[in-house]
């Protein structure tokens, strides 16, 4: 899907419009799929680009946890294991709301 103009991005990517700082951070990190017509004109993105650059950039759980097993980290059935990581990255990722108890 098409998103045409810095707002649809932005509302797109779950992030505020009117910031500033972050509408900068995002034209870094997507950089190579957002479009603009002339120097000062309007932006526009796919969609599907700008999930594939996440898709790119980000790891799964899996790797996530073959990381901090390797550095003896608690990962599994063990305290600190997948479920606490895995509610712990996505309250990360998605916010303080996110997840379930804890």
């Amino acid at each position: 899907m098409r998103l045409n103009g810095r707002t649809a991005i932005m509302r797109y990517l779950g992030r505020n419009p009117k910031n500033k700082a972050a509408w900068r951070r995002i034209r870094a990190r997507y950089s190579d799929v957002i479009r603009c017509f002339s120097g000062s004109g309007p932006v526009w993105a796919r969609s599907e680009e700008l999930d594939l650059v996440d898709i790119r950039e980000c790891k799964t759980m899996t790797e996530v946890l073959a990381a901090r097993g390797a550095r003896g980290e608690a990962v599994g059935g063990a305290v600190g294991g997948y479920p606490l990581e895995y509610l712990k990255l996505m309250k990360r990722v998605l916010g303080p709301g996110a997840g379930g108890a804890g």
